[in-house]
């Protein structure tokens, strides 16, 4: 079951998706309860699109090793994907529990609570993914969109400034944001 399992990795790893999900289910018909098989089978079945498989393959994972935060993880991106953003957000916060210092977790939580309008504790969970990692230029986007749909238009600039800096694929989507603001001659561009 090694081997299937490393092959199940690697082509997981290529994104041979199909691949990765025979290789998984070949060590699961041996060993059904290999929580790293479980794990790999649902993101194979998440990058094929099977969701419905992969909330299963990752409940099967939590009903073995519940404390396993990348169960939750993963459940939550699921759920997200599919607008249940309820459930979403708590497997997040199940995996904060799990694993207080992993910055996807938070991540994740923070863009399901946007959708969720719970946009103070999305700012919150943005922070600590900032905290956390401050290069990462995703959280800091994803706190810009929160001022933003809050009306912190100084803030929300600041953040977006941010993210550019860390990642300059952000670059465009400064400018248009600042073009934006000129455009409706906002108080906070004085032109």
């Amino acid at each position: 079951t090694q081997v299937w399992l490393q092959r199940g990795v690697i082509k997981l790893q290529q994104g041979n998706f199909e691949g990765a999900q025979d290789n998984f289910k070949r060590v699961l018909q041996k060993t059904p309860d290999c929580v790293e098989a479980l794990n790999g089978l649902g993101v194979a079945q998440y990058g094929l699109t099977d969701f419905p498989g992969a909330a299963y393959s990752f409940r099967q994972g939590i009903q073995v090793e519940a404390s396993q935060p990348i169960f939750y993880c993963n459940l939550g991106a699921v759920h997200y994907k599919t607008g249940d953003f309820l459930n979403a957000i708590a497997a997040f916060q199940k995996a904060a529990r799990l694993s207080p210092k992993e910055l996807t977790v938070y991540y994740g939580l923070g863009v399901s609570l946007i959708q969720h309008q719970e946009y103070g504790k999305a700012i919150a969970a943005f922070q600590r993914a900032i905290a956390l990692n401050a290069k990462d230029a995703k959280s800091y986007y994803g706190l810009a969109y929160v001022h933003y749909r809050l009306g912190e238009l100084p803030a929300a600039i600041a953040a977006l400034g941010k993210a550019k800096q860390r990642n300059p694929e952000y670059a465009q989507q400064y400018e248009i944001f600042l073009q934006h603001c000129l455009a409706t001659e906002h108080p906070i561009i004085r032109r």
